[in-house]
């Protein structure tokens, strides 16, 4: 998911269904074109407190069960755990961000795979202490809200997938420039290095279209 932003109502202008809600471009760019989705309200929200396993010790236990998708629930105090406490949402570093370009997405376990060896070949654990946290929740499972009825365990961080909306015009211009000021690659002949510099200077500087 790339640079969230407010599509805000233009003075003067008709109202339409976009008007003050959050959007994002999804997965990679494709002969230019994106997918764009609405971001829940919900999204930079924190999470409760979640019990979770350490990173040593659920590497541990997805090593011995390579099939297991998640894993949990845990209690506070637990052997081998800790309380960690995170955002829905996480920001990836532009080195690892081809990882997860994928529109349809991935799951914990497959990024977890993917990405953890990388983090540590590269001796980055500390600077990615937060999203390694991050995933670390993605892959714990709650434990049921006492008397649930029917309620499948999920963890506190991942929610519905983001659908695609069928934007109009101004949706589309909207989104397209906030991806060339982002992705100078993409509409221009500047190099694959440029434009990733570009990409690290807004997820830095935390740039947000108003």
């Amino acid at each position: 998911m790339n640079h969230p932003s407010r599509y805000t109502a233009k003075l003067g202008g008709p109202v339409t269904p976009w008007d003050n809600l959050i959007f994002a471009t999804k997965g990679d760019v494709s002969l230019n074109a994106v997918h764009i989705v609405e971001v829940p309200g919900n999204a930079f929200r924190q999470t409760a407190d979640v019990p979770v396993l350490t990173v040593p010790a659920l590497t541990d236990a997805l090593m011995q069960n390579p099939n297991v998708e998640q894993v949990g629930h845990f209690n506070i105090r637990q052997a081998d755990t800790e309380i960690i406490r995170m955002r829905n949402v996480m920001y990836v570093p532009a080195k690892y961000a081809p990882l997860f370009l994928d529109s349809c997405g991935i799951s914990p376990q497959v990024a977890w795979d993917a990405i953890m060896p990388l983090i540590l070949q590269d001796d980055r654990l500390v600077d990615c202490q937060i999203l390694v946290n991050w995933l670390n929740v993605s892959l714990t499972l709650l434990a049921p809200t006492a008397n649930a009825n029917n309620q499948q365990p999920a963890s506190a961080n991942l929610k519905p997938v983001l659908l695609g909306i069928a934007g109009n015009d101004d949706m589309t211009k909207h989104r397209e420039i906030i991806l060339a000021r982002d992705l100078l690659g993409c509409f221009k002949q500047v190099g694959t290095e440029a434009a990733i510099i570009k990409l690290a200077q807004a997820v830095t500087n935390g740039n947000q279209e108003t």
